[in-house]
């Protein structure tokens, strides 16, 4: 429209139709220029009118979904804890839960399980929309067993029973650690049965494992922490069984140096060692001890120590202790001799 005008004033001003000669009243090229900037204020104002109403109809539709998703949560939450399928497909919730469908609305579940500390709980996510909307807003929300549902207190679906660390051998790329623990005590009958275990690593969901006992190589030397969950056909998971923990890196080669000569009824006994194997805990100090018995203290740096001692065996060994008071395994152990 605008490229129209200016070709008509064009076409005027070059056959002499327009003059800039001063008239009384507005000359023709007056008349178009206003009407030209009447016109484009009034598309611009136009324009920003319909923008403004389209952002509040798509605005309004998110705060309508919005409620309607939570309103849908709400409905989910009165719902048996064992009847809200897993799914990552849209359930077939129409026929047999009407109200947690919307007219006018767009809506898709998604159900799945999450795993942490101490168990697991199903979430939901919601994705819904409606017109004019042209992206879907999604809502989330955890859903847990409510009180009288699911496990009744662990009687149905008892936990795991005795985990321990088998063996915790090797470092670095060579060590290896066997978890293993029992079946839990229980008479499920045909229909409900353990489908698998659940292990978890220093507080945090971390593998399956079919059976009772699990073999793995960590390829470091951390300190590890486990529990193991029961995860049964109706997908219910038990309660954890016992925390058990990797033993936290000693000294290593405590050895017997040399002894002093005797003098009178005594002598020194200097002990050696070197650092444990790298963790990631801040190693602190050493404590030495002997026959059982704190005798000293040393810093990260030292590894060395002397004892005056009598003419008689004792018996030595040093902890690793650790930034958090954290006290390591004993380190092997040495004994004095008389000869």
């Amino acid at each position: 429209m605008f490229n129209k005008i200016l070709y008509f004033i064009k076409r005027n001003i070059s056959r002499g139709n327009c003059t800039l000669k001063q008239e009384k009243g507005f000359s023709l090229v007056e008349v178009i220029v206003a009407i030209l900037i009447i016109s484009i204020i009034t598309v611009v104002l136009l324009r920003s009118t319909i923008i403004s109403v389209s952002t509040l109809k798509i605005n309004k539709a998110k705060t309508l979904s919005s409620a309607v998703a939570n309103e849908k949560i709400e409905l989910i939450r009165t719902m048996d804890y064992e009847d809200i399928e897993i799914t990552e497909e849209n359930p077939n919730w129409e026929s047999e839960y009407p109200e947690l469908t919307e007219d006018g609305y767009d809506i898709d579940y998604e159900i799945t399980w999450v795993y942490e500390r101490g168990g697991s709980y199903k979430q939901v996510k919601i994705s819904i929309s409606k017109e004019p909307m042209n992206m879907p807003i999604s809502v989330i929300s955890q859903i847990y067993p409510l009180e009288g549902q699911g496990d009744s207190g662990g009687l149905k679906h008892p936990s795991p029973e005795n985990l321990i660390i088998d063996y915790d051998s090797g470092s670095g790329s060579e060590r290896q650690i066997k978890l293993m623990w029992e079946a839990p005590d229980t008479e499920l009958g045909i229909d409900i049965e353990i489908d698998k275990y659940n292990i978890y690593r220093n507080d945090k969901f971390w593998v399956i494992a079919p059976t009772e006992l699990f073999i793995y190589g960590p390829g470091d030397d951390n300190v590890y922490s486990y529990y193991v969950t029961a995860v049964y056909t109706d997908k219910v998971e038990s309660n954890r069984s016992n925390k058990v923990t990797t033993k936290i890196p000693p000294p290593q080669d405590l050895c017997i140096i040399k002894y002093d000569p005797e003098v009178g009824a005594g002598r020194t006994v200097y002990l050696a060692w070197d650092p444990p194997y790298t963790t990631q805990l801040v190693l602190a100090g050493y404590v030495i001890y002997r026959d059982d018995i704190e005798i000293g203290v040393t810093l990260a740096s030292e590894t060395s120590y002397q004892d005056e001692i009598k003419m008689k065996n004792y018996t030595f060994y040093v902890t690793a202790v650790y930034e958090g008071d954290i006290e390591s395994e004993p380190s092997e152990k040495v004994t004095t001799t008389t000869k």
